[in-house]
C-alpha cells in the first residue's frame, strides 16, 4: 500500500495489519481534510478521492474518520459522511444542523436517525428534508402528527407511505391526499373548505393557487391569497367571485398592476373601488374602471379627459357614456377614441357614417396593440 510510509514500516511488526491499516486512513483522512481552497484542482481532486475511496457507503469508514470528515469544507465531503452507514450519533447531530440543505437531508435519512434527530429535521425550513424524515422508518406517532400538521402537501402525504403509520393516520393522509386532487376541478363543489384552508398555505404555488381560484373559497381564504409572494395568486384572489369589499380594498392597495385591475374587473366592485381607480397611476386599472358597467357618470366624465388614450377610449365605449362624453370622444385627437365613440350605441344617429366620410377605421383598438406590444416585449426578454 503506497500510503504506509517508513513511520509506519518501521513499527509493523509491533502492530497488526488492521491497526496499521486504520493509522494509515487517519493520517491519509487528516491530510485531505485540511482547510485547503476547494476551488483549486488540488482541493477538487482531494475531495473526489476523500468521497471515492473513503466515505463512500461501500466501504468501512471508522466513526472517527467520519467525524473528522464533517470538518470538511466541501459540503459532498460532509455529505456522503452523513450518508455512511457507520455514521455515530455525533456525526448525525451535527449533519441535522448543516449549513448545507442536501447534508441535513442525507442526514434525516439515516437508518440511524434518532427521534431527537428527526425531530430537528421536522423543524427544518427545507421542505424536502421533512419529506425524507416521514419517510425515516424510525419515525414516530409524534412525527407523523407533526406531518400532518405540516404546511407542505408533499410533507403531509408521506405519512400514508410510511408502513410505520398507523392505519387511522395513514388514512387521514390518504383522504386528504385524494380531496387535494380534486381542488383543480372548479366542477367538484365537495371539495370541503378546510382542505381549501391547508390548500392556501401549502408551499406549492400551484396548490395555492388552485386554492383561490376555486369556487368554494371563502372571504378568509382569499385574504390569505392576498397575502402570498406570488402575484398570479393574489391576482385571482382578487378576480373571485366570493370577494367581499373587504378583500377587494386589500387588493386595491397591492403594489402590483395586475392585482388592483383584477378588484376592478370583478363584479363586486363597488362605485367607490372605481373612484378610487381613477386616481390609481397604472393606467390599466383606470382602463377598468372606464369600461365597469357599474361606472357612474362623474368617473366616466374624468375618464374621457384622461391623459391616457386607452382610458378615454375605454370610457366612450363605455355603453352607459352619455351624449355629453362622446361629444368629448368624437372630438378627441386619438382615432381610437374617436371610433370608439362613434361605435357606442348612445352615438347620435349619423355620426359613425360621418366618422367613416373622413377618415379610416383603425385594424385594432389601442388597449389590444398595447396587449400585444407587452406580449412581444415579455417573449423577448431573456430569463433571468
Amino acid at each position: 500500500m503506497l500510503l504506509v510510509s517508513r513511520r509506519y514500516l518501521g513499527v509493523v511488526n509491533n502492530l497488526s495489519i488492521s491497526n496499521l491499516i486504520k493509522s494509515a486512513q487517519s493520517a491519509f483522512l487528516n491530510t485531505l481534510s485540511k482547510a485547503i481552497d476547494y476551488n483549486t484542482p488540488i482541493g477538487e481532486l482531494r475531495s473526489h478521492i476523500l468521497i471515492r475511496f473513503v466515505l463512500t457507503p461501500a466501504l468501512s469508514a471508522s466513526p472517527e474518520l467520519l467525524k473528522m470528515a464533517m470538518n470538511n469544507k466541501n459540503h459532498r465531503v460532509r455529505e456522503q459522511a452523513a450518508c455512511n452507514i457507520n455514521a455515530p450519533s455525533e456525526v448525525l447531530e451535527k449533519g441535522i444542523t448543516d449549513e448545507d440543505s442536501t447534508v441535513r437531508c442525507r442526514t434525516a435519512g439515516h437508518p440511524n436517525a434518532s427521534v431527537a434527530i428527526l425531530e430537528k429535521a421536522m423543524a427544518d425550513e427545507e421542505y424536502f428534508v421533512r419529506v425524507v424524515a416521514v419517510r425515516n422508518l424510525n419515525a414516530t406517532p409524534e412525527i407523523f402528527e407533526m406531518a400532518l400538521k405540516d404546511r407542505c402537501w408533499a410533507v403531509r402525504k408521506e405519512v400514508s407511505f410510511n408502513p410505520n403509520a398507523s392505519a387511522e393516520l395513514a388514512e387521514k393522509s390518504g383522504v386528504e391526499m385524494d380531496l387535494f386532487a380534486d381542488i383543480d376541478d372548479h366542477e367538484n363543489l365537495d371539495v370541503p373548505v378546510s382542505i381549501l384552508e391547508m390548500a392556501s398555505a401549502d408551499v406549492s404555488y400551484h396548490n395555492r393557487y388552485s386554492a383561490v381560484s376555486h369556487p368554494n373559497a371563502t372571504a378568509a381564504i382569499l385574504k390569505i391569497g392576498l397575502t402570498d409572494t406570488l402575484s398570479i395568486v393574489r391576482e385571482a384572489a382578487a378576480l373571485h367571485r366570493n370577494a367581499t369589499p373587504e378583500v377587494l380594498e386589500l387588493a386595491m392597495a397591492d403594489k402590483h398592476v395586475s392585482v388592483r385591475w383584477a378588484a376592478v374587473r370583478n363584479t363586486n366592485a363597488t362605485v367607490t373601488l372605481l373612484e378610487r381607480a381613477m386616481a390609481d397611476e397604472g393606467w390599466i386599472v383606470r382602463y377598468a374602471a372606464a369600461g365597469s358597467p357599474k361606472a357612474t357618470p362623474e368617473i366616466l366624465e374624468k375618464a374621457i379627459t384622461d391623459c391616457d388614450e386607452s382610458v378615454r377610449e375605454a370610457a366612450a365605449g363605455n355603453p352607459k357614456a352619455a351624449p355629453g362624453i362622446l361629444t368629448l370622444g368624437i372630438a378627441d385627437s386619438s382615432s381610437c377614441v374617436r371610433w370608439a365613440a362613434a361605435r357606442n350605441r348612445n352615438a347620435p344617429v349619423g355620426m359613425l357614417e360621418e366618422l367613416r366620410a373622413h377618415e379610416n377605421e383603425p385594424a385594432s383598438s389601442s388597449y389590444e396593440i398595447r396587449v400585444v406590444e407587452m406580449v412581444s416585449a415579455l417573449r423577448n426578454t431573456p430569463n433571468s
